[in-house]
């Protein structure tokens, strides 16, 4: 019997952020997978494998709301994929189940995307563009209310609502299409990593 649990696990000793992973065991083998879900140590309810959702600061309330979010939609699609391929007497090991669910897992958030591009920038010593990304996702997830949605749901005419959104609380125009500029480069990418055509 396949069993799936919610780990959080902190990769460098001292560290304060960790990531979120499921761990799928069969009794004799255990295997984990990996997510790009990021959160602090006092963040996460170990007991309970959920994120703490009473923060003080509203917009990391939405972010952390999101993962929890998230993480039920994996876990849900992890058991959908077990029992198709159990239904289908296509089951053989765990490593047939991860495969066949990251084959599945095409859909990516936005925010979490965005901010896995900012962590790249940082790494790359890009400082400047990374703090340029940060500052665009931090409007565009104000405009949301701290809601986020898949990178295919993010259409023309959300940008344009989001356009107006920024006008009509007197941002500069040359903010308005920096902040354009910088989605339609985020597009792109998703574009380029086969998440939307």
């Amino acid at each position: 019997m396949l069993m799936v649990k919610i780990k959080f696990k902190v990769f460098r000793r001292g560290e304060k952020e960790g990531r979120i992973c499921y761990q799928i065991s069969d009794g004799q083998k255990i295997r984990y997978v990996y997510t790009e879900y990021r959160l602090y140590s006092n963040e996460w309810n170990r007991r309970k494998a959920c994120p703490v959702l009473t923060s003080a600061d509203e917009e990391r309330k939405g972010y952390l709301f999101s993962i929890h979010e998230r993480i039920r939609k994996d876990i849900r699609e992890l058991e959908e994929t077990i029992l198709f391929l159990r239904r289908r007497n296509a089951f053989s090991t765990i490593d047939d189940v991860i495969e066949k669910y990251l084959d599945a897992k095409k859909e990516e958030f936005f925010f979490v995307f965005m901010r896995r591009i900012i962590r790249q920038l940082r790494d790359m010593g890009k400082h400047r563009t990374s703090e340029t990304y940060a500052a665009t996702l931090n409007s565009f997830m104000g405009f949301r209310d701290g809601k986020d949605l898949l990178i295919e749901e993010v259409t023309a005419e959300l940008v344009c609502s989001y356009e107006a959104w920024l006008k009509s609380r007197g941002i500069s125009m040359n903010t308005v299409s920096f902040y354009m500029r910088i989605l339609r480069a985020v597009n792109n990418r998703a574009v380029e990593e086969g998440i939307v055509e």
